[in-house]
């Protein structure tokens, strides 16, 4: 089992992203990159990111070169929104999830956006 946000926990994304025919089909003709900030405390944020490069999806650590849409949370927030507790929407209704970046990105893209919950369900099941 991987720990929340741990390098492990990227990395099992990256490989259901990357084992999800579905995800690959639905990423056919998109390039896109979306950076997930968590900010931990003052002081402390993890940075990870979805490469969606025409029908390859992938998932890596750190900082993305060219975010095209940025989400920035708390780390409880990302918890909620990680575990299913939490959607986007809700988040963002209460002040609790921030996006920076082109946002017509995420109207033009919200469902192969809105696919990665689906293929990272069992990442989720096997998180601590």
């Amino acid at each position: 089992m991987a720990e929340f946000l741990s390098p492990e926990w990227v990395a099992a994304l990256d490989q259901a992203a990357g084992a999800s025919p579905e995800l690959q089909a639905a990423a056919t003709g998109v390039t896109l990159v979306v950076q997930q900030v968590v900010r931990r405390d003052a002081s402390e944020e993890l940075r990870y990111f979805v490469r969606f490069d025409d029908g390859r999806v992938h998932v890596e650590l750190g900082e993305a070169p060219h975010a095209d849409l940025t989400f920035i949370t708390d780390a409880d927030t990302a918890h909620a929104l990680g575990s299913g507790m939490l959607n986007a929407q809700a988040a963002l209704g209460a002040g609790r999830l921030e996006l920076a970046g082109r946002l017509d990105v995420l109207a033009r893209h919200q469902d192969v956006i809105g696919a990665l919950g689906d293929v990272f369900r069992t990442v989720r099941a096997s998180t601590t």
